[in-house]
């Protein structure tokens, strides 16, 4: 069963007043990467969004996971140049005015947000 993108929800955010925007720490990758996320893209020069403690994945750390190489072959199909700073895991969060609703940490490369979660998590709004 292929999982659903967070970009295939940008209709369902929109009604629910969500508004779907990605934060990067790079420009490089970033043209092909908005065709993808359907939603604006801030880059943070500073890296102030990534928190006070950034979460790394050593390289060697990354290859010796399985998980690594399940994500890889569940995401087979999507396109990417595998170039660029990628030791650096993301996240996805939901916030509501000041209040944090919903956060997905990466814990592996291509660790990817439950979408059930977040559609949960909107419908609390």
């Amino acid at each position: 069963m292929k999982q659903k993108k967070i970009s295939e929800l940008k209709d369902q955010l929109n009604v629910a007043g969500v508004q779907l925007v990605g934060v990067v720490n790079e420009t490089h990758g970033v043209n092909e990467f908005k065709p993808f996320l359907k939603g604006d893209i801030y880059y943070d020069i500073d890296r102030k969004f990534y928190g006070p403690k950034e979460r790394w994945m050593p390289v060697w750390l990354g290859f010796l996971r399985a998980s690594t190489y399940m994500n890889a072959y569940r995401t087979r199909d999507t396109k990417g140049n595998f170039e660029g700073e990628g030791r650096l895991l993301g996240a996805v969060y939901l916030i509501n005015k000041d209040k944090m609703v919903y956060s997905h940490l990466e814990k592996d490369w291509g660790d990817a947000a439950d979408i059930n979660d977040i559609l949960n998590a909107v419908k609390k709004l």
